[in-house]
């Protein structure tokens, strides 16, 4: 990484759990008495709603034949008992690192992903929300990967990464005080501090590959010429094939393997990240009005959905029996 990018701060969460499932197109998912066929990796969002479970982060990938729905949770909170319920393929112990703002700069986030390269840092997933870079990475290179890419960014001279410490003292203090900021709290019409809708967009998606005698540089080549991104998103296919989805106001000259145009809503919440059934809800309402869901990352206070163009609309209006959206 040859130039030092200004971020405010980095910040850090360990004690996390990854949940993975992959399937196909199509295939149902019925996981108990009473539970709807949401369609494909419905089971992981579903069964953590049924067993009231939260979601810290969700990546839903729906572009390609095979639909992948990756979510993580807080270990403390996870049952083994449960996991034949969420019909997932894997998990893991997971940390997330959030860099941030990230004032939606492609050059400084390409940067980073030939710096991780060189340097030989993995990832399993990357997703943005309204202000953040949010990496997924394994339990047992947090502290590696947080103090390298500390060393390439300019930091504030007081900077150290912030770890928010578990004090279960003060957590039941805020249950009692704001049930609504807890997982127990349940809505008619879940609270929210907008929906933002943006049509025109192009979604694009990028093969990525890592770790091979610098071929990423040139996939990413596309990726710099590109100042601007609304939304975007990472995972690893396996141990050196990333795939990148980036949502963008322009569409790319070449380079993508795939370009769809698309609309997208983002909606942003009060403790969204901190209360389970919010990701069900949501996935449930748009299926129930048939309005097919492309792509959803959701992270911190953010829900991000996209949707082929001009299905915007019928989303919104789906999403009224949800959430509070005026």
């Amino acid at each position: 990484m040859t130039a030092h990018y200004k971020i405010n701060g980095i910040r850090l969460n360990r004690h996390l759990i990854e949940l993975t499932r992959k399937n196909q197109k199509g295939e149902a998912h019925i996981g108990g008495p009473g539970r709807q066929n949401s369609g494909s990796g419905a089971a992981l969002y579903q069964g953590m709603a049924d067993h009231q479970k939260n979601l810290v982060l969700l990546v839903r990938s729906g572009i390609e034949d095979s639909v992948l729905s990756s979510g993580v949770m807080q270990a403390k909170y996870f049952d083994p008992d449960i996991l034949p319920d969420l019909m997932i393929e894997s998990y893991r112990q997971v940390s997330t690192v959030s860099i941030y703002p990230h004032n939606y700069q492609l050059p400084p986030l390409a940067s980073l992903l030939s710096f991780l390269d060189r340097e030989q840092l993995r990832f399993r997933q990357l997703v943005s929300s309204n202000a953040m870079l949010t990496f997924v990475i394994d339990a047992h290179g947090c502290d590696e990967f947080v103090d390298r890419i500390s060393s390439v960014f300019e930091l504030p001279p007081t900077h150290t990464p912030f770890e928010q410490e578990e004090d279960e003292e003060q957590e039941a203090f805020i249950r009692r005080k704001y049930p609504e900021t807890r997982a127990s709290y349940v809505e008619a019409k879940i609270k929210t501090y907008g929906v933002v809708a943006k049509s025109g967009l192009t979604l694009s998606v990028h093969d990525l590959p890592f770790f091979q005698n610098g071929l990423l540089d040139k996939a990413l080549a596309p990726i710099q010429a590109t100042e601007q991104f609304v939304f975007l998103s990472a995972w690893m296919r396996d141990g050196t094939n990333g795939c990148f989805v980036l949502i963008t106001q322009d569409p790319e000259a070449d380079g993508p393997r795939i370009r769809l145009p698309v609309d997208m809503l983002t909606i942003q919440g009060p403790h969204f990240g901190d209360r389970w059934g919010i990701i069900h809800r949501t996935f449930s309402c748009l299926h129930d009005r048939q309005v097919p869901l492309l792509f959803s990352g959701c992270t911190g206070a953010s829900i991000s959905l996209v949707f082929s163009q001009g299905m915007g609309e019928e989303a919104i209006d789906a999403l009224q029996d949800v959430f509070e959206t005026a």
